[in-house]
């Protein structure tokens, strides 16, 4: 989706991909039969909802695909911190969460496989969070968040 601004990150990020040789076309029409999987990066976690024209065009195409989506932080359309507009949202296969776990991934199915990855943000900005988070990026720069499973009993 080209940006407004050709100053703003996301048109400088669309110039860098012209200079790569990566092509940038309109959504929702150019989503390619070729593509073996969709990379979601169309908002960042403070979107507001609803979401405005085209966005909801371009989401349904993505989802319309059936090919597998990988969301950037949180699936686009879905609300970061309490999981709101879900039914809308893009239905990703995974979500690459970058530098700390987000409240509205928990128990939404669009997020498909969360991972999170450290994205060299001080723990120290996560105040009660921090010891949690060091434990996780010691593990590795990327890992799988699994949520607890619930015992049906004996």
């Amino acid at each position: 989706m080209p940006s407004r601004d050709p100053k703003s990150l996301a048109g400088r990020h669309a110039l860098t991909a012209r200079r790569l040789g990566i092509p940038i076309v309109d959504a929702p029409q150019s989503i390619g039969p070729s593509a073996d999987v969709l990379i979601d990066g169309l908002f960042g976690t403070g979107i507001h909802l609803p979401l405005r024209d085209p966005a909801p065009a371009i989401i349904e195409a993505m989802n319309a695909t059936g090919r597998p989506i990988v969301a950037i932080d949180v699936p686009s359309g879905l609300d970061a911190d309490t999981g709101m507009g879900a039914e809308a949202a893009v239905r990703a296969a995974a979500t690459l969460t970058l530098a700390a776990p987000k409240a509205g991934l928990a128990g939404v199915s669009n997020a498909g496989r969360v991972f999170i990855a450290d994205i060299g943000m001080p723990v120290a900005l996560f105040g009660a969070d921090q010891e949690r988070l060091a434990a996780l990026y010691a593990i590795g720069d990327v890992v799988e968040l699994i949520a607890p499973r619930v015992d049906a009993g004996p």
